[in-house]
């Protein structure tokens, strides 16, 4: 693996709990992922999931509480000088938010100035190189978009800018946090087949975190479900998309919309009871049985061990496979 979690935790202080404890947000508990080269690695679950904080610790931006980050088989800490630049350059992040992910007083020739500086591209190569990568993101002509600020792009202009900057270090991976949610559908068509083109021709894997279900269908050779701050399941995508185990990613393919009419309508919607409980205060034994369709007393009392349910597929669940979607998914 070129980029790995082990047993990764992170915890935030939330004020004072009974008595005057410090309570804890517990946003991530005890994840390990891994990303090879040139492959793409979906992360996916709902809003509060973890997915973000995640990604933030694998690509450095948060200190993780518990548990390690590995690049290249060697753990974060133990990396200095020049491994820790190797590090820096090959470990890039695409943000939800292209807008505010984009200093608002530099224009797109200084925001990719800096990232090609970080790499130790002279200064006189520069800007042919700033426009080399909007050429390479389809933003052409390139000298129309070099002496732009931020608020004169479009979303997908922007997004496109974001995905030039974390290309001009030359990286190994990218961490892309909800790249496309917040583009109009026929620029997100646009960007998913820009990513993969990138992947094709520079072999750059991705951590791709998102809740589009259908988007990590066609982006994604493995997908890892996240639940109030855990992996429930993960897999191969087909896999796990065709056989769910866990019923937390049951649920959430029977809300994905199909193309289908038909199946649509013969389709059963699971409608999950309740709220996705405090991260402050998290249930005791599995952590999905307050809402669970088929939750059991032992559910209720012991935390289930990850379960090999298929080749490369596992699920965190006592009882893997039992709930079914039923007739119309999308398979």
């Amino acid at each position: 693996m070129i980029l790995e979690a082990r047993g990764l935790s992170k915890r935030f202080p939330w004020g004072r709990g009974l008595g005057g404890a410090r309570a804890w947000v517990r946003a991530v508990e005890d994840v390990s992922l891994g990303v090879a080269a040139g492959e793409t690695v979906a992360l996916v679950g709902e809003s509060g999931s973890g997915k973000t904080t995640t990604g933030r610790m694998l690509a450095g931006l948060e200190v993780p509480s518990a548990g390690e980050v590995c690049f290249r088989g060697r753990p974060l800490d133990a990396l200095a000088g020049a491994e820790r630049r190797e590090y820096r350059m090959a470990v890039q992040m695409v943000f939800q938010d292209s807008q505010a992910s984009l200093n608002p007083r530099k224009t797109v020739a200084q925001i990719l100035d800096v990232a090609l500086g970080a790499r130790g591209v002279p200064g006189a190569r520069r800007r042919e190189a700033a426009a080399e990568l909007l050429r390479e993101v389809g933003m052409e002509p390139e000298a129309t978009f070099l002496p732009r600020f931020p608020h004169q792009l479009s979303g997908g202009q922007r997004q496109r800018v974001n995905v030039a900057r974390a290309l001009a270090t030359d990286p190994a991976v990218i961490v892309a946090d909800e790249p496309v949610s917040a583009l109009d559908l026929s620029v997100r068509a646009q960007i998913l087949v820009l990513l993969q083109r990138l992947q094709q021709e520079r072999g750059v894997a991705y951590l791709f975190i998102s809740h589009d279900l259908a988007v990590v269908r066609s982006v994604a050779r493995r997908v890892a479900v996240m639940y109030l701050g855990r992996l429930v399941e993960e897999g191969p995508t087909e896999a796990v998309f065709r056989r769910p185990a866990h019923p937390y990613t049951v649920a959430l393919l029977s809300a994905t919309p199909v193309p289908d009419p038909r199946a649509a309508r013969r389709r059963q919607r699971i409608i999950l009871p309740g709220d996705v409980p405090s991260p402050l205060a998290p249930p005791p034994g599995c952590p999905f049985h307050p809402r669970c369709p088929i939750a059991r007393e032992v559910c209720r009392r012991e935390f289930p061990p990850p379960v090999e349910v298929g080749d490369g597929q596992r699920a965190l669940c006592h009882f893997p496979g039992e709930l079914k979607a039923g007739p119309g998914r999308a398979d």
